[in-house]
């Protein structure tokens, strides 16, 4: 029977199918101890390449990966711009992210990977972000749009029951790309059969 302690870091919510395959694991491994830590996406990583964290579910694409983790993309999905109802902005189906130039907006603390893609996506389109607030949870976020702090690039999912307008960005078009994240040369036992269950499974 295997045996030990399985570290796994999200950076965001755990989703359904995290939490079915994490259900599979402890059935297949029971004597396995899981440890799910919440963390941002860039000490995330860190953790991931120092050997702190077994596994990680983390944004790919905007921050780069360190030596000897691999990644597997698990899903994608649009960024949309999440506003309070009433907005001038919230009855358009659609805007440029050169049309929030001068919105007040409202994002993750640095370290986050959808902070650091809004970062990269404004500083291509030629201005830097005009931040008013910011949070460290994505549910917190949204909330903050409702009420109008400001608008909130999110992704589609976060916004799906909301009390918010959703409004999609159509130029350029933005994804968040999750992944299954792991180091290479240090992966435990637990990591592995983790792993394994999860590319059988539909997680990978």
């Amino acid at each position: 029977m295997l045996r030990g302690r399985l570290r796994i870091g999200v950076a965001g919510p755990v989703d359904h199918r995290l939490a079915e395959t994490l259900g599979d694991f402890h059935r297949a491994h029971p004597a396995i101890e899981i440890a799910l830590t919440h963390e941002h996406n860039q000490p995330l990583l860190k953790a991931l390449a120092t050997g702190e964290m077994d596994v990680g579910v983390v944004g790919l694409g905007v921050q780069p990966l360190p030596p000897d983790v691999r990644a597997r993309v698990v899903a994608v999905e649009p960024l949309v711009l999440g506003l309070a109802r009433g907005h001038p902005l919230g009855g358009r189906k659609s805007v440029t992210l050169g049309a929030l130039r001068e919105e007040p907006m409202i994002t993750l603390v640095r370290g986050s990977g959808l902070r650091a893609l809004l970062e990269n996506a404004r500083q291509q389109a030629g201005f830097a972000p005009r931040i008013t607030a910011e949070t460290g949870e994505l549910a917190s976020l949204v909330e903050l749009a409702a009420e109008g702090l400001g608008v909130a690039l999110v992704p589609r999912s976060a916004v799906e029951g909301a009390d918010v307008a959703v409004v999609r960005i159509a130029r350029p078009r933005l994804q968040r790309k999750t992944a299954l994240a792991w180091n290479e040369t240090s992966a435990s036992p637990a990591a592995r059969a983790f792993l394994t269950l999860a590319a059988d499974g539909s997680l990978l």
